[in-house]
This record gives structure tokens, C-alpha cells and sequence, in this order.
């Protein structure tokens, strides 16, 4: 019963979602680098999915947040999870995985709404938030599907368990964010600039 009425608001928030998503008016020239940044999340996961962990999609997505906004970086994520899971295998965890890198692109447009010239630090951190928080809601489905009893304990022990591979997707973020994010975000600037 109880998985049933979070499959019922999972399902209402990916609608919410995409009515957000397809509100308001998109540009060309923002579509075509959401497109690539779209493409660069999904082959940012497919070499690497044998590695826990280890992926570059979510830095995608956020650099998508980052310079197109919210509603971009959640057409991102949203867009990452559902392709590859093509490849890679659809199942209960698609719409969560759905949420969880969509609501990467979302706080990344959020974060640059407040902070309009983000250092490379403050890109690391968001990286790092960005990893822990998508996790938070992965180990809640996986607690949910394949923990008994549910308990908090079970919870804990849940997060406790995937830890390591939650460091690692982080540690990744925060370095991908520090090195790359401000080359790339200026290239993506300098392209929207151009007539």
C-alpha cells in the first residue's frame, strides 16, 4: 500500500515537473546547448557505469543549471536518467533517478540565481550538495523496495551502505566543478553571446 501511494507522488511530481519544464519559451540557441549538454550527461555515465559512483552526468547537469537555469538543468537530469537507462536498464529506479538529477539542475539554478558569479569553491561545494542530496532520495527508494522492516534503522543502515559510492560521486562532482566548470561555463557564455 505504501509503495503504491509513493509510486502515486512520484508520478505526480514528474508530471509537476515536466508542466514546469514546458512552461515558458525556449530559444534556439539554448535548445542546441542543452541538446549537447544533454548528450555530453548521457555519455558522461554509459563508459563509466561499471565504476559505483564514478560518472560525469551529474556535473553536466549542474553546468546545465548553472548556465541555462533551473528549468534546463531539470530537462537535463530528467533527460540523462531516462536515456540511459535504455542502455543500461529501466526499472522502479527510473523515476526516482529522474528526480534525483533533475532536482541537481534545479538547486544549480537556483545556486547561480543567488550567487550570479559563483568561485570555483563555491561550484566544488554545490557539487558535493548536489551528490549527497541525489543520494539522500536513491538510498530512500532503495531503503523503501528492498529493506525489511522499514525502520529508521533500516534507513540509517541503508546510508551507511552506500557511503562509499556516494563519497566517490562527491569527491568526483567537486573536482569535475573546480578544474573544469568555469572553462567551460565561459565558453557556453562567450557561444550565447555570439549573434
Amino acid at each position: 500500500m505504501i509503495v503504491t501511494l509513493i509510486g502515486i507522488f512520484l508520478l505526480g511530481i514528474l508530471v509537476i515537473a515536466a508542466l514546469i519544464v514546458e512552461s515558458g519559451r525556449w530559444n534556439s540557441k539554448d535548445i542546441a546547448v542543452l541538446s549537447v549538454l544533454t548528450s555530453f550527461a548521457v555519455l558522461g555515465r554509459l563508459p563509466f557505469a561499471a565504476i559505483p559512483g564514478f560518472q560525469f552526468t551529474t556535473f553536466f547537469v549542474i553546468i546545465s543549471g548553472l548556465h541555462l537555469g533551473s528549468r534546463a538543468g531539470m530537462s537535463c537530469g530528467f533527460a540523462a536518467a531516462l536515456v540511459t537507462n535504455f542502455f543500461l536498464g529501466h526499472g522502479p529506479w527510473t523515476p526516482w533517478q529522474m528526480i534525483a538529477w533533475g532536482c541537481c539542475g534545479l538547486l544549480a539554478g537556483v545556486f547561480k540565481k543567488l550567487i550570479p558569479s559563483p568561485t570555483r569553491w563555491g561550484m566544488a561545494f554545490l557539487g558535493v550538495a548536489c551528490a549527497f542530496f541525489a543520494a539522500l532520495l536513491l538510498n530512500f527508494y532503495s531503503w523503501l523496495f528492498y529493506y525489511s522492516p522499514l525502520s529508521l534503522q533500516t534507513f540509517i543502515a541503508a546510508n551507511i551502505l552506500s557511503f562509499p559510492y556516494d563519497a566517490a560521486h562527491a569527491i568526483t562532482n567537486a573536482v569535475l566543478l573546480f578544474t573544469l566548470a568555469p572553462s567551460i561555463l565561459r565558453l557556453l557564455e562567450n557561444f550565447s553571446q555570439k549573434k
